[in-house]
């Protein structure tokens, strides 16, 4: 496993003749590095359980967006609706999250997006996306907080 939080208090000085002051600084620096372990061993362990659960937090917070992408994106014929998905990945230890519209027989998702111009029947409507996102940035920041909190009041 590797370390992700470090912390240290200089190297520690040679051979000290007892009661000198290097060899106070020896077993102090000892001591706080022996302390410090324990504390540096929790951190890791919290960091640790955040990478684990921030791809179910995304998609926990991103939920929200998507739905609401859905009730905005033109229903004409549904194959543009059926396009949509929210990905969530953890690549190499990152996790990444992507609300998508678009495949094979939706090519036009994107013209769909921009094309301000077009009409569409109420509550369907052209930046579909960009205004479900709009709405649920607040909520998806108290989101990721709240769930970042339960993992680590736990």
């Amino acid at each position: 496993m590797r370390r992700t939080v470090k912390a240290g208090f200089g190297r520690l000085p040679g051979r000290t003749r007892q009661g000198s002051h290097a060899d106070f600084r020896k077993s102090a620096t000892i001591s706080a590095r022996d302390s410090m372990s324990d504390v540096i061993r929790r951190y890791n362990a919290l960091i640790s359980s955040l990478s684990v659960a921030t791809p179910e937090i995304l998609a926990q917070a991103l939920t929200p967006t998507f739905t609401l992408s859905q009730l905005y994106v033109p229903q004409k014929t549904g194959a543009l609706l059926d396009s949509g998905r929210l990905e969530v990945t953890n690549v190499k230890g990152f996790a990444r999250a992507e609300i998508v519209y678009g495949n094979a027989k939706a090519w036009y998702a994107a013209l769909v997006h921009e094309f301000v111009w077009l009409n569409h029947e109420f509550p369907t409507q052209a930046k579909y996306l960009q205004a479900a996102m709009e709405q649920t940035a607040d909520n998806f920041l108290d989101e990721i907080a709240k769930n970042y909190t339960d993992i680590m009041l736990s």
